[in-house]
């Protein structure tokens, strides 16, 4: 009876524990990945964008700044497509949607 009892309890704990690590994996994991590509994204903008405030540069660098800035823009909105279809709180959802209005 002890062990029926012990294993239930093992039995319910591992279930629950399946269905958080279900849910990291398939809502929270993408929704960090699609955010951290859109940051990256940001900062390499900003960092071109810095280079080509240089007057010294080269037409041929100015060129691969213009490149990065746009393969970086790339990379930002293959971040949103995969924030997009992640669930979010009513907070998160409505400064998500200020975000695209911008």
């Amino acid at each position: 009876m002890i062990v029926l009892a012990v294993a239930s309890i093992g039995w319910s704990g591992n279930s629950r524990l399946v269905t958080h690590i279900d849910t990291l994996a398939n809502n929270s994991l993408p929704s960090i990945s699609g955010l951290w590509k859109v940051n990256e994204g940001q900062t390499q903008i900003e960092s071109s964008e810095r280079a080509l405030l240089n007057l010294e540069i080269s037409p041929e660098e100015r060129r691969a700044e213009l490149t990065k800035i746009q393969k970086a823009w790339e990379q930002i909105n293959e971040g949103f497509k995969e924030y997009e279809p992640a669930p979010r709180s009513a907070e998160k959802d409505k400064v998500y949607k200020e975000l695209q209005a911008k």
